[in-house]
């Protein structure tokens, strides 16, 4: 009866890692600058597919940056710019409650890869 519980508990302890290690997976890079890395995964929220973002900064130091988010397949959404200061190693990741922040709306008719579908424009302030 252990030897069943332990095989179990760990099968739930990989399978969790797993599931996290894919929803890592999920990301795809865009864009880098001045060590900072921007990354679009698809995300559903409340029925309506949104882009949402993720920035990185891999430098040892505070960076500040703009940046203009687009929706390649959507043209009925303008560009989103915004300015963003990130600390030494610090990442922002966006949400569903981020639209027009972090996160646009996704054309549910899109077509081809997501580094297609949306694109990302960094200027940092050094």
């Amino acid at each position: 009866m252990s030897l069943v519980f332990g095989l179990f508990v760990g099968f739930l302890f990989f399978s969790s890692f797993q599931m996290q290690n894919d929803a890592e997976d999920e990301w795809t890079f865009l864009s880098e600058q001045s060590g900072i890395k921007a990354y679009v995964m698809l995300n559903t929220c409340e029925n309506a597919s949104l882009y949402v973002f993720k920035f990185e900064n891999n430098t040892e130091q505070s960076v500040s940056f703009t940046y203009t988010m687009t929706a390649v397949d959507n043209p009925t959404f303008p560009p989103v710019t915004k300015k963003l200061t990130l600390q030494a190693n610090e990442s922002k990741v966006g949400s569903c409650a981020d639209i027009w922040e972090l996160a646009l709306p996704n054309n549910a008719n899109a077509k081809g890869l997501l580094n297609e579908q949306v694109s990302i424009e960094l200027t940092t302030n050094r």
